[in-house]
């Protein structure tokens, strides 16, 4: 049995998930010297989690966020109906279709 890839939300980075690399290309960033204050900090932060972000996603696959099973709904269904059927499937979006094999 093969093991499924870890899902991973990259919108929750933790400090863990930004490199020395995703640092240094921040700081680059960072015109003249640094003298480190807290604001110099923050913005290393920043600058280093949209690196971290943008390494992160390029490694991110389709099929590992994606379900297989797909939700659906017919352009004629309730919005109530709609809005039940997201929340019962823990998902914030579904496909609308002229033809609805998930949902006959």
């Amino acid at each position: 049995m093969s093991k499924r890839p870890q899902r991973r939300n990259i919108s929750c980075l933790g400090p863990s998930d930004i490199s020395d690399e995703d640092i240094l290309k921040a700081m680059k960033e960072i015109e003249g010297y640094l003298d480190i204050t807290p604001g110099d900090a923050k913005d290393i932060y920043r600058l280093a989690y949209r690196h971290a972000i943008e390494r992160l996603t390029h490694l991110v696959k389709a099929g590992s966020v994606m379900t297989k099973a797909v939700v659906s709904v017919k352009r004629d269904t309730p919005l109530e109906e709609v809005a039940e059927l997201m929340a019962g499937h823990g998902i914030s979006g579904v496909p609308v279709v002229n033809r609805c094999p998930s949902n006959k």
